[in-house]
C-alpha cells in the first residue's frame, strides 16, 4: 500500500484550491501555505503549531484510521 500524506487525509485540507494557490498545498490552519515541515511529516501536526489558528489535524474520515 502507498503511504498516504497525512495532510491528505484531515478534514482541515483544502481539496479544491484557490486559484491563486495552485501547485501549493494549504488548508483551514495555514490558509497560505501548509509549512514544509508539517506537510513532510518531520513535524507531526497533533498539537499546536505556530501560525495554526489553533487548528490541527483531525482525521477526514475518522472511522478510517
Amino acid at each position: 500500500m502507498f503511504p498516504i500524506n497525512r495532510c491528505r487525509c484531515c478534514k482541515h485540507y483544502v481539496v479544491y484550491p484557490r486559484e491563486d494557490m495552485r501547485g501549493c498545498p494549504y488548508c483551514d490552519a495555514f490558509p497560505k501555505g501548509i509549512p514544509f515541515d508539517i506537510f513532510t511529516e518531520k513535524v507531526k501536526h497533533d498539537k499546536p503549531y505556530p501560525g495554526d489558528h489553533g487548528i490541527q489535524y483531525e482525521p477526514a474520515h475518522p472511522e478510517a484510521e
